[in-house]
């Protein structure tokens, strides 16, 4: 029964939204005098204390000025001086609402000199350079911007780290605080092209498509920055070279005031781990973050660019404070949106283990769950459909491992990272392993084309003891660690199911050339239940998130049924060779003292009869065809003498 404390905090939760609109509007609305164009487009050029000259363009909006700059340092631009050099991007909207929009190539790009720098202390350096540049130009108010997507966005990371005195506010989509957790997962190589060959694909599309300037293919730093980038194929380690380009330790307390967005799609965004702790490194009065269903783009909202104009308005021109900081707006995988004050959001643990063929919550017995599985460069999962971004290109196999809960007994909103904790056993010191929560209005089974992906979580297994830091995983012995997974947003219904899906692989990491196979002893998984945030006054609500709740089992205990039955049957002697499957799917027949085995494995099958099918031929020629059921249920083994006798 809902109480007081949570009626007060939803209509106080609503005004505040309401409110945030209605000045938004109001800052649209003050706005549209703004030219639908602008008046001139100059180009620009500035020398850095190194002797670089870095080029671009200022689109200069109509009017006497002076205009606050918003600066696009980027990587991306032509400059070849044709029409195409003197286009404003995605931010002809912040042109038109009066800003004056630089857009300025990084060295090593466009027409600037220098050489490419991948993120060091040279490229932070010229941001603040051009910062304070733009700030002096005679048509500017002296108040400097920085906004841009994916790589300028790096750009604006690097502005709030190292805080240059005319910068009042930053816009990043999709930005990058950390180069290692954006071309690794937690230590295994992303694919896609990128990952180990991150700078030559890189380089391939910048030097010789958009710089136009060959000649900086040729800079001494190039070699050294590929050979960095190369180190994650071999140990996936947070090298020298990558933790020159962590912005973590610079980020801390920033007073330069952030507003960020970053997409949830586990297969489309490939920036995911971008925000992780970001939120507890920035000052919340000067941040705040929007995350939500879509890939690596701007938000899909149809108020972002009203939203990103009040921001600059307010922190540049001194308007309005229509954008509000300490929020974060998140929207789940059913595309609802929520307001908290933090990312991730406040939270409770709801607590779910493995327990044979199932997931059962916190409390209930729990059986030994060992399931053993090889590599396989695809994802784990009951589901197979391409084209949809929240399903992942899992099939069917032996590749993966299942586990099903029963149906949930009411709704749930989980949002944030859950972590588990994990009893595994592998072959091999290393190699890929993934293991991901799907929730399903079917069966759970595979394939199951109703399933969709909660979370996911995956590591190079070499990076199982300590993240960023390699050390072989013990070989054929059990080992404990925690893993964390990608950031995500997702809402449970009633009368769903959840599916713990495990793997040697997944696709969005670089094949490992290690296929161990891995053995998944135990599992704990705590999954973050969304509570309510604090009221208007900072006072926490009384009413926690309610753990994860199961419908009971539909059938009597006594008539349930999770096979644990696995046995060896020995051949005919006469045979030289064998197939052997069970229920279709093939085993492995192994020759012991002159006379074939295979090994029957029936855990986890449900009540019914399962068949044995033996295809093989004698040390004379013939072909014999013999199949046999048996019942996965039941105690002991059945006996053949026809398949035993010499």
């Amino acid at each position: 029964m809902r109480d007081e404390a949570q009626d007060v905090a939803e209509v106080a939760a609503l005004m505040r939204r309401r409110l945030t609109a209605m000045a938004l509007v109001a800052v649209a609305a003050a706005l549209v005098t703004a030219p639908a164009a602008p008046a001139a487009v100059e180009p620009y050029e500035t020398v850095t204390p190194d002797g670089v000259t870095l080029r671009g363009w200022v689109h200069l909006p109509d009017g006497p000025g002076p205009f606050a700059p918003i600066l696009e340092f980027t990587p991306y631009l032509d400059n070849n001086g044709d029409d195409s050099s003197s286009d404003p991007g995605g931010y002809q909207y912040l042109v038109e609402a009066g800003f004056a929009l630089a857009r300025v190539s990084m060295r090593g790009t466009g027409r600037s000199g220098g050489c490419l720098q991948f993120g060091d202390d040279l490229d932070r350096q010229d941001v603040v350079h051009t910062v304070n540049d733009l700030a002096r130009r005679p048509w500017s108010t002296g108040n400097v911007g920085m906004a841009g997507h994916s790589f300028p966005a790096w750009s604006g990371d690097m502005g709030v780290a190292l805080r240059p005195a005319p910068l009042k506010a930053v816009l990043a989509e999709s930005g990058v605080i950390d180069l290692w957790s954006l071309v690794t997962r937690r230590g295994a190589p992303l694919a896609a092209g990128l990952g180990a060959l991150t700078h030559a694909v890189w380089l391939a599309r910048t030097g010789t498509v958009n710089q136009g300037a060959p000649e900086h293919a040729q800079c001494p730093n190039l070699p050294e920055d590929t050979m960095g980038n190369a180190e994650t194929a071999r140990g996936g380690d947070r090298t020298p070279w990558f933790q020159a380009r962590d912005l973590r330790p610079l980020l801390g307390d920033s007073p330069v005031p952030m507003l960020r967005s970053q997409g949830m799609l586990n297969m489309g965004e490939g920036h995911i781990l971008q925000s992780e702790g970001l939120w507890q490194l920035l000052r919340p009065d000067r941040t705040r973050f929007m995350l939500g269903q879509w890939s690596h783009q701007a938000p899909t909202r149809k108020d972002w660019p009203q939203t990103v104009t009040a921001w600059f308005d307010h922190y540049l021109r001194g308007g309005p404070q229509a954008v509000a900081p300490g929020v974060v707006e998140y929207q789940d995988d059913t595309m609802e949106w929520h307001t908290a004050d933090r990312w991730p959001p406040r939270s409770r643990p709801a607590v779910v283990r493995l327990s044979g063929s199932k997931v059962v919550p916190d409390g209930e017995r729990v059986e030994p769950a060992d399931r053993t599985f090889g590599s396989v460069d695809v994802d784990p999962g009951p589901n197979v459909e391409p084209g949809n971004p929240r399903i992942a290109a899992a099939v069917c196999g032996p590749h993966q491992a299942l586990w099903v809960s029963e149906p949930l007994a009411e709704d749930a909103l989980l949002a944030g990272n859950f972590e588990v904790d994990l009893e595994l056993s592998s072959t091999q010191p290393g190699g890929n392993f993934a293991v991901f929560v799907w929730k399903t209005s079917g069966s759970g089974g595979c394939p199951d084309s109703k399933a969709s992906t909660v979370g996911r979580a995956m590591l190079d297994l070499r990076h199982w003891h300590t993240e960023g830091q390699s050390r072989d995983f013990p070989v054929s012995e059990r080992t404990t660690f925690t893993l964390t997974s990608h950031p995500f947003a997702s809402r449970l219904h009633k009368g769903e199911r959840l599916v713990v899906a495990a793997g040697g692989g997944a696709v969005e990491m670089t094949p490992d050339q290690r296929k161990p196979m891995l053995t998944l002893h135990a599992a704990t998984f705590r999954l973050p239940v969304v509570s309510a945030a604090p009221d208007e006054q900072g006072t926490a609500p009384q009413a926690e998130a309610p753990p994860l709740r199961f419908e009971p089992p539909s059938a009597p205990a006594a008539r349930r049924c999770a096979s644990r039955r696995r046995f060896t049957i020995r051949l005919r002697r006469s045979l030289a060779r064998a197939r052997v499957t069970v229920d279709g799917r093939r085993v492995r027949t192994v020759r012991r003292g002159g006379r074939l085995t295979a090994r029957v494995d029936l855990r986890g099958m449900p009540r019914k009869t399962a068949v044995v099918r033996i295809t093989g031929v004698t040390r004379s020629g013939r072909r014999v065809v013999t199949t046999r059921r048996y019942r996965p249920c039941a105690t002991e083994p059945h006996r053949s003498r026809r398949w035993n006798r010499p």
